[in-house]
């Protein structure tokens, strides 16, 4: 049996954007009163063949500010709940954010025209939709990669400084997901009594608990391709070496070395590059998503 994942902290897909509000997205909001910005995203590690899907090709990420095109979505785009049996497609994130607080969003599905919602599923009417492509903005993004731990801490405060800009976490909370973590280790350890069949979120809750008297730790990533062995990539708040449960074995010493790239929205190039230089870090790397 072949098996590998690897995947984000915290990975919760919908959670962080399905706010508790009644009835349908966005039907408690007065488009009159107010300014308002409503974003749309792409998923990162979403593989739902944005690159046929003929929208997302023309219409990365973007984003509306107009009220009236945010009245008429409401009103005439977001349509009744969907009784469909459908297949997700996780190709936007929405997010609406008034004064730099978040105050509704969802999953929109453009593939097969509906919103994930924290009550259910709502038909979108794609074609009225697209009678407003002219108020679509484009939203700057880029994945980059800060190297270090300690720099990607650095990182999100200074996006968090920025005013709009923001970081794609996917964590429940939103909030970033290394705060309390200083270090990355790999680790190699047997496959007993590891249940697969129960996916990534059940056999990763034997390891957890292998560590769970010696502080805070993540696994960032896992990988199986066959055999009596699993390699995990770790991250620990401290060095928890000479504390190491047994049957786990190092092969990669702890360290502030991360591939972490972070999906960073509404902010500029020359920012990014600015904070870089600022802090006199080298190495980095920024890949616009938008090109």
């Amino acid at each position: 049996m072949n098996h590998r994942n690897k995947k984000y902290i915290g990975l919760v897909l919908i959670s962080l954007f399905l706010i508790s509000c009644g009835g349908k997205p966005l039907s408690k909001i007065d488009f009159t009163k107010g300014d308002y910005k409503l974003y749309f995203y792409s998923l990162p590690g979403q593989d739902n063949g944005q690159d046929t899907n003929s929208f997302f090709v023309k219409h990365n990420n973007f984003y509306i500010t107009d009220n009236s095109i945010l009245k008429n979505i409401k009103e005439d785009v977001i349509i009744e709940k969907s009784n469909r049996k459908t297949s997700y497609n996780f190709l936007y994130a929405l997010r609406l954010v008034q004064d730099g607080e978040i105050i509704d969003g969802g999953i929109l599905d453009v593939v097969n025209g509906e919103i994930l919602y924290h009550n259910g599923k709502y038909e979108f009417d794609l074609r009225q939709f697209e009678k407003h492509i002219d108020g679509l903005e484009v939203l700057n993004s880029f994945e980059v990669n800060c190297v270090t731990i300690s720099n990607t801490k650095k990182f999100f405060d200074f996006v968090d400084d920025s005013g709009d800009g923001f970081i794609f976490t996917n964590s429940e909370d939103g909030e970033n997901p290394i705060i309390k973590f200083n270090g990355i280790v790999d680790l190699i350890t047997d496959t007993t009594n590891v249940d697969f069949s129960s996916g990534y979120d059940g056999f990763q809750k034997r390891f957890v608990s292998d560590f769970k008297d010696l502080g805070d730790i993540a696994i960032l990533s896992s990988n199986f391709g066959g055999g009596d062995s699993i390699t995990l990539t770790m991250l620990w708040e401290k060095d928890y070496t000479s504390n190491l449960p047994t049957g786990y074995r190092i092969t990669k010493q702890y360290n502030d070395t991360i591939d972490l790239p972070l999906q960073v929205y509404d902010i500029k190039k020359e920012g990014i590059i600015s904070f870089f230089l600022e802090n006199r870090i080298e190495g980095y790397e920024i890949i616009d998503l938008n090109e």
